[in-house]
């Protein structure tokens, strides 16, 4: 997580100005970050899942995780 917040605040690679072009791995760099994001995702249902039926929050989990793979969707 800490790895996708410095590419996300490295203005090299997501810049903050208009007219300031992305850089030519700019795709790469997100897929990665989306990859890992997935697998953040993939251990919860993994490793936690029962803590989250337990928490009545399963719906809440799936319904982030289904806007996850809408937004990332290519």
């Amino acid at each position: 997580m800490e790895w996708i917040e410095t590419q996300l605040d490295n203005e090299s690679i997501f810049p903050q100005k208009l007219g300031v072009p992305f850089p030519p791995n700019f795709q790469d760099v997100v897929k990665t970050i989306f990859k890992r994001l997935f697998r953040v995702y993939a251990h919860i249902y993994h490793s936690h899942f029962q803590m989250i039926m337990s928490l009545k929050e399963e719906a809440h989990l799936s319904t982030c995780f289904k806007h996850f793979v809408l937004f990332t969707w290519v």
